[in-house]
């Protein structure tokens, strides 16, 4: 072949900076840009957030529930106001310091004496307790302190007792007024006319047989709850015993004018008592019922 015909050979441009790697890709292509946004992003949350640190677990888990650090603390303060006001219940491990410190948040008094017996208002003295029954009341309130009632529970508990006491005693003055009204139905209704003076003779009776005792009768109650004293058929033996008696048992003799005024005066004491009976006023009954038995003393 004619050295002049050759096929022409490719030839390398010495000013040329282009070459080829191993992969066939021109070494001189243009490097593609890089950037640093992955890394600045992943810097830039790296160091604001705060939950970095925390170890996986509980903690953790309660820092992805808070929106910021500021949250978390404030959150912290707001559990520190409540426990610092907050009770706890003493278990078998807690002190005896930790138990009063317990009860004395409940309200529960310190000791018996601590505690106040405060009666509801406006209570029946007959209802009251006295002066032995109060140290009754407050064992029996002791054992309400002991099992962790505070002072306002046991008010309640005083309120309810005392209560149902004082409805019980106005059931009961209603039902001795009604015994009281139908006993004097009857009593009218045999004895007509007669039914003032057998009244007062049968309470004449009464008081000189039964003398320093006859308050003390006067409250005996029947099985009912009604005054034995107010019964008809006592009423009815007594007037009958005091018309045998006679009046020289009774004491000295009085004119019919001043009889009639004595009756007059014991009928007002007998009504005054009886209005103070069914109010449920026992000593003021107690008065009207010894200025009834002085007048009786002088009728005879």
């Amino acid at each position: 072949m004619d050295p002049d015909e050759a096929t022409p050979t490719a030839t390398e441009d010495p000013t040329s900076t282009r070459s080829e790697g191993s992969a066939g890709i021109p070494t001189d292509a243009p490097t593609p840009a890089t950037t640093d946004t992955a890394t600045t992003d992943t810097a830039t949350t790296d160091a604001t957030d705060w939950r970095i640190g925390i170890p996986e677990g509980p903690l953790a888990e309660q820092a992805r529930r808070m929106a910021s650090l500021t949250a978390t603390m404030q959150s912290i303060v707001d559990m520190r106001k409540k426990l610092s006001t907050a009770i706890f219940v003493p278990t078998d491990k807690s002190t005896d310091e930790e138990r009063a410190a317990y009860y004395k948040k409940l309200g529960v008094p310190e000791s018996i004496d601590a505690v106040k017996i405060n009666l509801p208002d406006q209570l029946d003295p007959s209802i009251a307790p006295g002066e032995e029954e109060v140290a009754d009341v407050r064992q029996a309130l002791e054992g309400m302190r002991k099992a962790g009632a505070s002072q306002a529970v046991i008010d309640e508990a005083l309120k309810l007792h005392y209560g149902a006491k004082q409805v019980e005693l106005s059931a009961q003055i209603e039902k001795d007024k009604r015994f009281s009204e139908q006993a004097m139905a009857s009593l009218k209704n045999e004895w007509g006319a007669d039914t003032e003076e057998n009244l007062n003779i049968a309470s004449a009776a009464a008081n000189k047989l039964f003398g320093d005792k006859f308050e003390e009768m006067r409250q005996i109650e029947t099985k009912d709850g009604n005054f034995l004293l107010d019964h008809p058929e006592m009423l009815r033996m007594l007037a009958s015993i005091g018309r045998e008696m006679g009046d020289s048992n009774f004491g000295s003799i009085v004119s019919d004018s001043q009889r009639e005024d004595l009756r007059g005066k014991a009928d007002e004491y007998r009504a005054k008592r009886n209005e103070a009976i069914a109010a449920g006023k026992n000593l003021l009954a107690k008065e009207y019922d010894d200025k009834e038995r002085e007048v009786l003393a002088k009728l005879g």
